[in-house]
């Protein structure tokens, strides 16, 4: 299966991010890779520290040796920042 799922989806690595697709092709991948059952959910199974995030707090994700990752939108309530 997993060679058949290779040849019918576009080539990437699986490190680099889709965002260089346009959306209706993302979208598309997805929904091929999901018809062939290549899809899942991943599940955290190591413990994260989590909080109930505050009202309008902005979140800078860093990446060691590499700097600023992401840097959040405001947060919303019923939002949560995790650390792992």
């Amino acid at each position: 299966i997993l060679f058949l799922a290779s040849a019918l989806l576009p080539r990437f690595s699986v490190a680099e991010p889709l965002t260089h697709l346009p959306q209706k092709d993302r979208i598309s991948y997805f929904a091929q890779a999901e018809k062939m059952a290549i899809t899942g959910v991943a599940i955290k199974t190591k413990p994260v520290l989590a909080r109930p995030a505050k009202e309008g707090e902005v979140i800078t994700t860093y990446i060691k040796g590499e700097g600023v990752e992401t840097i959040s939108e405001p947060a919303k309530a019923g939002d949560w920042v995790v650390q792992n």
